[in-house]
């Protein structure tokens, strides 16, 4: 999935600045990895129905 955003971010920029989400994120590792690719550029937001999983992703999102 971060391989597919960098090679659409590649041929349109613009989408860099955009805002994407990480719907169903459970670690947020493909919201980390996106947030990678755009950069201080774009935003991700990573969200989950599951009370666990948004523990889980707020833990690694204090690491990185």
């Amino acid at each position: 999935m971060v391989d597919l955003v960098s090679d659409v971010i590649e041929k349109n920029e613009e989408l860099r600045e955009g805002l994407w989400v990480d719907i169903g994120t459970v670690f947020g590792a493909i919201a980390i990895g996106i947030g990678r690719v755009f950069g201080e550029q774009g935003k991700v937001i990573a969200i989950d129905l599951n009370p666990v999983a948004c523990s889980l992703a707020a833990n690694v999102q204090r690491i990185y």
